[in-house]
């Protein structure tokens, strides 16, 4: 190498910040959780499911089984949280998504954990977990949905109660995506999806 030539700058880490953003949200979550504080718990949750939303899908930009015009996540439906405070997070929900100028709503059994440090909260990993291999006609979300407890249809008008469903992935998970330091092998793990599956 020439006197004059320099290395090139490392590239940036694009999650490195998300990273420290879930792991201070997840803090939020487990303080809300240990003060007794519902209201607390709930906003904590609005925000951290929001932002995982977000970060899920700039994950999933590159995988092409995700590449659908238009494509975005409007949230997280019916969360189920597991927590272990300080250290360990599990939500369970369904991923909404949205496509083709929004006219194409339907759902995605969604799942995320995460690890912080037992002693200081600071982030040692995550792993989302999205997508099943049903057909996405078997996904759609008809008429306008109130938190998945109740469905208005226009044609004929009617309310109709809905039964809770858990979101459980048909044929396993369709993607995986994991950061920082994560234990494989927990229970409940399934293996990842071929990569020829399709949304």
């Amino acid at each position: 190498m020439a006197d004059d030539e320099t290395d090139p700058p490392p590239l940036e880490d694009p999650f490195a910040d998300s990273d420290e953003w879930i792991a201070a949200e997840g803090r939020q979550l487990f303080r809300a959780l240990v003060g007794y504080d519902p209201k607390a718990v709930e906003v904590a949750l609005f925000y951290l499911t929001d932002f995982l939303a977000k970060t899920l899908g700039r994950h999933l930009r590159a995988a092409g089984r995700w590449d659908i015009p238009g494509l975005w996540f409007d949230g997280l439906d019916a969360p189920d949280v597991d927590a272990d405070p300080p250290a360990r997070l599990r939500i369970r929900a369904w991923l909404v998504c949205v496509a083709r100028d929004n006219r194409d709503w339907w759902r995605e059994p969604f799942e995320f954990d995460l690890r912080l440090c037992p002693r200081t909260g600071q982030f040692r990993g995550y792993r989302f977990r999205a997508g099943d291999h049903r057909p996405r006609a078997d996904k759609e979300l008809v008429g306008l949905e109130v938190g998945m407890s109740k469905r208005i249809e226009a044609d004929p008008f009617r309310v109709v109660e809905l039964q809770p469903v858990a979101p459980e992935p048909v044929g396993g998970w369709l993607e995986e995506v994991v950061r920082g330091e994560f234990p494989s092998g927990e229970a409940g793990a399934e293996p990842r999806a071929a990569p020829d599956a399709r949304l």
